[in-house]
């Protein structure tokens, strides 16, 4: 059985993989996808001035508010511009797209929900008038 971080990884991958980049030229590479993940994955690890607890692979998270308050703890670590500057930056845009992927998971989630509440009320349940 596939584990909640194996399957966010993967999913962000398969996602990643769709996404159009801004200048609208070209979709984002392999080797560029898979430098994104290794950055989300191993980058909170060398971070230094933070908590233990904040050194997981970000993959772990899934709720996008959540998420976005564990950034603003990674951005404060004493050494962010540094270990961002020796993975070429990539982890700031890694960053960046992974929190726009829980946004967007998120919202298609909550148009799922919301599409299928709007069926159970227009579903209401009919009385069979014969019966009575």
């Amino acid at each position: 059985m596939e584990s909640i971080l194996e399957k966010n990884k993967e999913d962000f991958k398969e996602w990643m993989g769709a996404q159009v980049k801004r200048n609208g030229e070209k979709k984002y590479s392999q080797t560029t996808i898979e430098s994104y993940c290794s950055s989300l994955t191993n980058s909170p690890k060398k971070l230094k001035g933070i908590e233990s607890s904040y050194e997981k692979s970000l993959f772990s998270y899934e709720n996008v508010e959540l998420y976005n308050s564990v950034v603003k703890v990674l951005n404060s670590a004493t050494n962010f511009d540094k270990v961002n500057k020796d993975n070429k930056r990539n982890f700031t845009s890694a960053l960046k797209l992974y929190g726009r992927f829980l946004e967007e998971k998120r919202n298609f989630v909550s148009d799922v929900y919301k599409s299928e509440s709007d069926c159970v009320e227009e579903n209401d349940i009919v009385v069979d008038e014969s019966l009575n």
